[in-house]
């Protein structure tokens, strides 16, 4: 039983057997919208780590991550299993890179909010791009 497994056993276990004092059966007791907010704190935290260059500080924040999607997973019926079955189907794709076709956006303007917008819910202020017929776009 690798670490993953056995941290999904652990989480079911939890949740079958509740401990009192267990952080896992306190997520579990608050619901998803506790541990969806702990999923997406952990993310923003992994984020700044790598950002600040500490492997270290990185790795103990991807296990974070990991924990609190595990926890996730379990909540929402998702098993490891099945998180793999279909990353090994994924694996077989060759190919799959999602790219803009450029003949069909050569020399055409392309407006979208910019992202400091849609963050701050601010009226948008849009952003202009034109594909310069390589794939590459060019602000206007």
């Amino acid at each position: 039983m690798n670490s993953f497994e056995q941290m999904e056993s652990v989480i079911a276990q939890r949740r079958a057997e509740p401990q009192e004092g267990s952080y896992t059966c306190y997520l579990f007791d608050k619901g998803l919208d506790k541990i969806l907010k702990k999923v997406g704190e952990e993310c923003a935290e992994t984020i700044i780590a790598a950002k600040n260059g500490d492997k270290k500080e990185l790795v103990g924040e991807i296990n974070d991550v990991f924990y609190h999607i595990m926890v996730m997973m379990n909540e929402c019926g998702v098993t490891l299993q099945d998180v793999c079955g279909e990353m090994d189907v994924r694996a077989q794709k060759i190919g799959n890179l999602k790219r803009v076709r450029p003949q069909y956006l050569k020399n055409r303007p392309i407006s979208f909010p910019a992202p400091c917008c849609l963050q701050e819910k601010k009226s948008p202020v849009c952003l202009q791009m034109i594909c310069n017929g390589s794939g590459d776009f060019c602000l206007l």
